[in-house]
This record gives structure tokens, sequence and C-alpha cells, in this order.
């Protein structure tokens, strides 16, 4: 990895917490903000994922739980056809995602 110097502005209180964190004597000032930035980015980008995720999934809740459904219905112990509209029931009335994982626990 090759590195450039690059000049940026911090203010006194934000360096001085950076020059009493033990991580950031040990490593120096600049792996110490290089970390900081990388850990930043990558959250930004997980986040982002989650969120595009999240839109690309949105009101598709009852077409995901008949894939659930389907997959279960092999399962030993699984979905049978009086439990498959209680399930479409609950995830509609009791909060999706929740609502089908205290049903899968109560089958324990």
């Amino acid at each position: 990895m090759s590195v450039k110097p690059v000049q940026i502005s911090i203010d006194d209180d934000l360096l001085q917490r950076i020059d009493r964190d033990p991580e950031a004597r040990a490593k120096g000032r600049s792996a110490f903000i290089r970390s900081a930035v990388e850990l930043y980015l990558t959250a930004k980008e997980r986040r982002e994922v989650e969120e595009r995720l999240t839109r690309a999934y949105a009101g598709r809740g009852d077409a995901m739980l008949e894939e659930v459904v389907e997959l279960l219905s092999g399962v030993r112990g699984g979905w049978t056809e009086s439990t498959r509209g209680l399930g479409a029931e609950m995830w509609r009335k009791e909060g999706g995602a929740a609502a089908i994982e205290r049903e899968r626990d109560s089958w324990k």
C-alpha cells in the first residue's frame, strides 16, 4: 500500500482526544486516523447496502413469507396447511418477521 501525505485540519479538542488515546500513541496519529477513516467508510458502506436491501424488499413481506412457507413445508415439524394461513395472518397483524420468529420458537 502506498501512502501519500495529506494535510488536514482538526480542531484542538479532537486532536487532544486522539493524542490521549492509547492506540493512537502506540500506532501514531497517521495510522490511527487511517484506521478510524477505514472503519467509518466500511460502516457507511454497510449502512448503504442495508438501506438498498430494505428498499428492494419493502412491500415484499407476503411474497417472502410464501417462500419461507414453501421451504418449511417440507421440513419435519415445519408448517402444515393449517398453520400456513396462521403464519400469513401473524405476518400482517403482529409485525412480520418478529411474529414468524415467535412462531418458530414455539416449535421447540
